[in-house]
């Protein structure tokens, strides 16, 4: 079971997508998944509900975050909030994987701090992270992969964070 939880950018619909094309979907490749992931998420609307992923018993738990905390959570109030969900998952062997929001490149957000936490919580609770903020940087014609507000994943971008994705974390 991969329980895959966040904010608006790994919600499907969120352009139109349907849910057989977004990345979680893709990365399960036929495996039993949930995408508990809600339009306007921060860190601490996670936290809260952690205790459905939990109930779902999940091998691991890939959470997507950050484009919605930085204009709704201040970074420490972000980086205490990832913590405590890293430290309710962790005694439970879940294996966690914490991925960047990939917006990097829409010249309305910097979310490098964000990002940054990202990192440093991966680090020191040794989780897998996947910097998608700094791979979609590189990706050539970056707008192919966005719906029209330049945030949200089109099918394109979905099908490209999937590849990214299954290139380097291994479920």
């Amino acid at each position: 079971m991969l329980v895959f939880d966040g904010d608006s950018v790994i919600v499907p619909n969120a352009f139109g997508t349907t849910e057989d094309k977004t990345w979680p979907h893709i990365v399960a490749n036929g495996k039993t998944y949930q995408n508990l992931a809600r339009h306007e998420s921060t860190a601490a609307k996670v936290f809260t509900r952690i205790w459905q992923a939990i109930e779902l018993h999940p091998r691991w738990y890939i959470l997507q975050i950050g484009q919605w905390s930085q204009n709704h959570e201040v970074i420490r109030e972000f980086e205490w909030n990832l913590r405590a969900i890293i430290e309710e998952l962790n005694p439970r062997d879940i294996k966690v994987c914490l991925v960047t929001p990939g917006i990097q490149i829409h010249k309305r957000f910097n979310i490098n701090d964000y990002c940054h936490v990202l990192r440093k919580m991966s680090g020191i609770y040794k989780t897998e992270f996947l910097d998608l903020n700094h791979l979609m940087s590189l990706v050539e014609k970056p707008d192919e992969w966005y719906g029209s507000d330049g945030i949200h994943f089109n099918e394109n971008g979905f099908a490209k964070v999937a590849k990214l994705f299954n290139e380097r974390i291994e479920l």
